[in-house]
């Protein structure tokens, strides 16, 4: 290889290394503001899905509404904080160099459904 060649080929890897520093930075960004929405909407959740009182004074169809409506928080909770699992792994990737790799098995959830 000439002297010539390898520093064009020394320039296209800098600027591929700056170019995936700078593609990082947008999904470390995109990433850090998902985590806060969703730590935002986790904190709501959590409101939602307290127990019903029973001795608070709702008719027993309202009563059961409200219980219904506390099981969809509770069901929305687990999956907001499994997805804030992910945004987490995603940002800790980032930072130790191996985000965009394959992810383990774990992560990728069931593909026979």
């Amino acid at each position: 290889m000439t002297q010539r060649a390898w520093i064009a080929k020394a320039v296209v890897d800098v600027a591929e290394s700056v170019k995936m520093a700078t593609d990082l930075n947008y999904f470390k960004d995109k990433l850090t503001a998902l985590k806060k929405d969703v730590q935002k909407n986790i904190e709501i959740l959590k409101e939602k899905s307290k127990p019903v009182s029973p001795d608070c004074s709702l008719g027993r169809l309202t009563r059961q509404e409200a219980m219904q409506e506390q099981n969809v928080a509770l069901s929305n909770l687990r999956d907001y904080e499994l997805k804030l699992k992910r945004i987490e792994s995603a940002l800790l990737r980032i930072e130790n160099g191996s985000f965009g790799e394959k992810m383990p098995r774990l992560w990728r959830g069931n593909s026979s459904r």
